[in-house]
């Protein structure tokens, strides 16, 4: 499953982190700092 978390903030990285443990293909997409970082 191919899933796009639209945030990769804190949220957003915990959530990707557990879709991407249970198996899932994982997109964060960032803007501002976040891409920085």
């Amino acid at each position: 499953m191919r899933i796009a978390v639209v945030g990769a903030g804190a949220i957003g990285a915990y959530w990707g982190a557990a879709l991407h443990r249970g198996g899932a293909e994982v997109h964060l997409i960032a803007r501002n700092e976040h891409l920085r970082a």
